[in-house]
């Protein structure tokens, strides 16, 4: 299955700390592998960091600690299984694209699945800025609104 195969490179590759390179043919469903992939190791991470601070935790019940275990090595079936995090900071994933339109698709995509991430959608500094040197078309409009 072509999504398997990409969920799978993604993981490998994040749970690696590497780069991927990944390509699939139009229609293939792409993007939401690459998210959901993407927010299910993010998820993890963070469950290994919480497991990390509970271990530290003094006040923990060893039967807590024993329980928190547990549920973390059964959710870890897979042989490839990352090193415990070094940070206490969960990591972040940044998604960008080209076109205000494909953000809001990927964000209506993203509510037909479980995840519900925290996100903001950033315009353009076409849209936003409003800088003459660094914007070229407020530059422009004043300069046309100064000519009437």
């Amino acid at each position: 299955d072509v999504q398997h195969d990409y969920m799978k490179s993604v993981l490998t590759a994040l749970q690696n700390s590497q780069h991927a390179l990944l390509e699939s043919p139009t229609g293939t469903g792409k993007t939401l592998c690459l998210l959901c992939s993407a927010l299910a190791w993010q998820r993890q991470e963070k469950g290994r960091i919480a497991q990390r601070q509970n271990n530290d935790d003094p006040s923990m019940l060893p039967s807590q600690q024993q329980k928190l275990q547990s549920n973390l090595n059964n959710a870890d079936d897979d042989d490839d299984v990352a090193p415990p995090p070094t940070t206490n900071k969960p990591p972040i994933i940044i998604y960008a694209s080209r076109t205000h339109s494909q953000l809001s698709q990927v964000v209506g995509e993203l509510r037909n699945t479980r995840y519900r991430p925290r996100h903001a959608v950033l315009g353009s500094r076409e849209h936003t800025c409003i800088h003459p040197k660094v914007n070229p078309l407020v530059a422009k409009g004043k300069s046309n609104s100064s000519n009437n």
